[in-house]
This record gives C-alpha cells, structure tokens and sequence, in this order.
C-alpha cells in the first residue's frame, strides 16, 4: 500500500494482519514486529528506527502505531509488518512538500490577473477616497468640452473663445459682419430714432438662425461698428450650454456630477453581491456571484483529507457542518480528486 503524506508530520497508521491459514480473515491477539527503512533523493535505503509498536485495536485483526514527525522527515519511508501465523504485510509513504489544507486562503479580490491586480491595489483605491483620482488620471484628455460631444461646437465654445466674450469684449473675427446687421443699419439705431420699417426686424428665433455657425466663421478681425457690444443674442445658444452652472463645476478640480456614478472602495455592494455561506455546492450553469462565493468558500473554509471514507470533506463557516465531498483516489502512480457533491 502506498500513501502520500506531509513531510515531516506525524502519522496514525493503521493496518490488518491477514490470517495466513484462511486469508480471508485478519489474524487477532498478535505480536506484530516491524522493519523499517528510509530513503532521501537519489541515496540508498538506510535502516529506519521506530518509537512506537504495533498495537491491536480491540480484537479486530487491526493494529495501529503512531509515526512520528522525525521518522517521516524523509523522501520515501517503508514498513515491513511480520507476525506469527499471519502474512506479511508492506506500507510505503511517499512524501509531499505540501497537502491540499497548505493552500492560501487569503481572498483574491476577484481577479488573477497580476497586470489587473497591480492596478487594483490598495493604494490605488485609496487614491479613490475623498474624491481624489488616480495618478493616471493626468492622461485624459483636458480640452475643456463644455457639456457637449459635437466637435464642431467644442471648437467654437474653447477657452480661447470664452476668454474673448469676457468684460462685454466680442471675438476679434466678428468685425466683418456679413448678416442683415449692416453697417448702414447699425447707423439708424443711433439715439433711439427707429425708422418705420425697424418693426419688421426679425425676433430672436429668426435671428439665431441668421446667426449660425456658418455665418460666425464668415467674420474677420479688425472692424466692428462702435455700438456692436449691443450683439448678444448670437451667442444665445452657446450660452445655454456654457452657462454659470457647468463653468461652477469645472472649478477648483472638481469633475461634472456624472462622475459621481464612479464607485469608490467605501460605497456598499448592491444587494446580493456579498459573499455567504453557502448551503450546496453550486450548479455547472450558476450565476458569476455565485461561483466567485464558491470560490472564495473553498478556499477559505475548514477541509477535511479522510482517508478512511477517501473523501475531501468541505464545511460550512462554522466548521461543523459537512456540506460537501469529493472522492479521492490514489493508485501509487496518480492521485485523483472527483467532483465536489452533496453529502453521502
């Protein structure tokens, strides 16, 4: 028989003596002498003393000794088990570095991914508290757009152009002004004296339309009627959109209300995204949440080797309570661990 064991841990050993006479028996009420040898890398099998002795259990025909931890601080161990009117009997420990209960259980943060995990640290959320921003926040984009995504209007509505319209001053390229406010026109407002026909002006919903985009690219620098502070209504529309209360939340660093959908370490989960102690393993098709709980459970929860029943016993968070098993198998050249199930 062979067994994988923990290097250097002490192990109960347990094992029947078989009636020599009738071999479907175990032989009871002997005295079982033992022969032991040991083996580390490529060196020889050396002479291997044990402490304990073989003990029967009851009358059962089985017998137990206690291995300790220096006795099994080796690569290979062997047992011979010989007895008077029983067979021999034989038991080889192959020994491992680390078992299954070895495993971290330290959770993950829902990702292995080293690159994903090297920007998801701990410093960087807590860059994220008390509205700051990671570092890396430098490289997006800060050419101002004004509450819009229409690049034709970013252009026109720029800082450059802002700063233009500041203390009543117009653009400098407004001095051409190709519309139906001509020069002459401009001349007859002097002094409240309206002409007659002044009455059939447009309103401002003809006159915004007069003053489109393409019209305002039409304006050259450098000539402007004396009472052109008067214009205003061109920029009417602009102003809706670049108005007191989109420039306030520019100021002093701070980001459009938007921003404030982006979670930081401190908000709570939504409800069902907490992880739980689990009642059943969960099914091939489960949700996400689900399987990451799984997860982070069979990590994290008390696992049992039994090798009697040869089954992996998974418990619930207060470990006592099985709730799950997995059969194992070892036939000296490969060791084999089954599905996760239900209790037996």
């Amino acid at each position: 028989m062979v067994i994988r064991h923990k290097k250097n841990t002490a192990y109960y050993l347990e094992l029947p003596m078989v009636n020599a006479a009738t071999p479907a028996n175990f032989k009871s009420e002997l005295t079982v002498a033992d022969e032991a040898y040991y083996k580390d890398g490529a060196g020889e099998y050396t002479s291997l003393s044990i402490t304990d002795t073989f003990t029967e259990i009851g009358t059962t025909g089985i017998y137990k000794i206690v291995l300790i931890a220096s006795e099994l601080n080796h690569d290979l161990v062997i047992i011979k088990l010989t007895a008077a009117g029983a067979a021999d009997s034989f038991v080889k420990f192959e020994m491992d570095a680390q078992e299954i209960d070895d495993i971290p259980t330290t959770p993950m943060r829902g990702t292995d991914s080293a690159a994903l995990a090297s920007v998801c640290s701990e410093a960087r959320l807590a860059e994220l508290d008390q509205a700051n921003l990671p570092a890396d926040i430098a490289a997006i984009p800060t050419t101002p757009m004004r509450g819009t995504d229409n690049a034709a209007l970013a252009s026109v509505c720029s800082e450059a152009r802002l700063a233009e319209l500041a203390a009543a001053n117009l653009p400098a390229d407004v001095d051409t002004l190709k519309t139906r406010c001509t020069e002459a026109r401009l001349a007859e407002l002097d002094a409240a004296n309206l002409p007659t026909d002044i009455q059939a002006i447009p309103t401002t919903p003809a006159l915004a339309s007069v003053c489109t985009e393409a019209r305002l690219a039409e304006l050259d620098p450098g000539n402007l009627p004396a009472d052109a502070n008067a214009i205003g209504v061109i920029v009417s529309a602009i102003q809706a959109i670049c108005s007191e209360a989109r420039l306030a939340e520019l100021d002093a660093a701070n980001l459009p209300a938007v921003t404030d959908l982006i979670k930081t370490k401190t908000d709570a989960l939504p409800a069902g995204w907490n992880m739980t102690d689990l009642a059943a393993v969960p099914a091939i098709n489960t949700g996400i949440v689900e399987a990451l709980n799984w997860i982070y459970v069979l990590c994290r929860n008390k696992k049992i080797t039994n090798k009697i029943t040869k089954e992996i016993e998974l418990y619930k968070d207060n470990s006592t309570t099985k709730f799950a098993e997995s059969d194992i198998l070892d036939d000296g050249t490969l060791f084999t661990q089954g599905k996760f199930g239900g209790v037996d």
